[in-house]
């Protein structure tokens, strides 16, 4: 079996194992499946109608991360490929944690509320807001998938981690139904069914098996989330049998992905990376509310702020100068600006001045 560049889901020009044909190589379904996740990522933070469902977006994003860190025959160490996955993840993560915290700061001011009103201790593991906590579970989880490969390569296995990824489900709902653990925590341990999953992926690239393997993760996944929804723990019975599926069906469909489409899809990252920070933005200047069509601006506003920086700035890394003024400074001259008007402002100068 050939395997060409592996990286995460959220980067451009990412890499399947191929075993026949070219068409198996960058398969536009996983391409467009990245798109919808993403979407579906944007829809469940702007609380749009049917929320549950655009979280599927979550399990999607590890199982593929975790198949693709599986697959790989890369010959590089597994230090090698543990740097190099840290400057793609962890900068990126430190980056825009500072990003955020400074957001953070600029909204306290205009509430008029303390300083670090808003700041807390999940924010050591999560970053400077929460969506970033996926940053480093991912890179921990592709880390330890990196180091354990020869293992995880064994056919028996890789088996085994379907009926794996089915208690996990069964399990981690019931564990969050506890509530046990605060954020990100609870968000790690909602991801650990999609990692057994990531690593059952693997075994199904082989045309002639690929169909009947898929069909049994998503029927034992299917009544992994049964068993959970008849117990009454339902926080991944939606998100996982729909997200399953349509990996399943992705996986399944050799169809191959157009430089447009590989464009597109990889945008995701910065997407995921920048969206809160301009939802907040927009909800402020326009004065939209939750909802679907404030997913949709959200996510049409950011895909094009993010395809002008690819653009203009076709080699500029995440980690840059460019980047933070990109980031904080708009959000920065707004919050100044609206802090001009603000009457706290006014009473506070006339205390001052009496």
């Amino acid at each position: 079996m050939q395997f060409h560049q592996i990286r995460t889901p959220f980067e451009s020009n990412f890499s399947l194992p191929i075993q026949q044909t070219q068409s198996d190589f960058n398969r536009a379904s996983i391409e467009i499946l990245r798109i919808v996740a993403c979407l579906g990522i944007v829809w469940f933070h702007c609380k749009a109608p049917y929320a549950e469902v655009g979280y599927a977006g979550l399990p999607v994003f590890v199982a593929i991360s975790v198949a693709l860190t599986t697959a790989s025959k890369s010959s590089e160490s597994p230090l090698v490929g543990i740097r190099k996955r840290a400057r793609r993840l962890l900068g990126p993560w430190i980056l825009c944690s500072l990003a955020y915290a400074t957001w953070r700061l600029i909204g306290n001011v205009r509430a008029g509320r303390e300083t670090f009103a808003t700041f807390d201790a999940s924010m050591l593991t999560a970053g400077g807001a929460l969506h970033l906590w996926y940053l480093p579970f991912i890179f921990l989880v592709t880390c330890i998938t990196t180091f354990c490969r020869p293992s995880l390569r064994l056919g028996q296995f890789k088996s085994i981690a379907i009926g794996l990824a089915a208690a996990a489900i069964i399990l981690c709902s019931w564990g969050i139904s506890q509530k046990w653990l605060s954020q990100p925590f609870d968000s790690w341990l909602f991801c650990v069914p999609a990692i057994f999953i990531g690593l059952a992926l693997p075994t199904m690239n082989d045309l002639g098996e690929r169909t009947r393997r898929v069909l049994i993760l998503s029927a034992c996944v299917s009544l992994a989330c049964l068993i959970s929804s008849i117990l009454g723990y339902r926080s991944a019975v939606i998100p996982y049998s729909l997200g399953t599926i349509t990996l399943s069906i992705a996986w399944i469909a050799p169809f191959a992905a157009s430089a447009q489409l590989k464009r597109i899809a990889g945008m995701t990252f910065e997407v995921y990376l920048m969206h809160p920070m301009l939802l907040s933005l927009l909800m402020i200047v326009t004065g939209l509310q939750f909802g679907a069509l404030t997913a949709i601006v959200t996510w049409t506003v950011t895909s094009s702020l993010v395809l002008l920086i690819k653009t203009k700035m076709p080699t500029t890394s995440w980690i840059s100068e460019q980047l933070t003024q990109i980031l904080v400074l708009p959000g920065r001259s707004l919050a100044l600006a609206k802090w001009d008007q603000h009457p706290l402002k006014a009473r506070s100068a006339a205390t001052a001045g009496g």
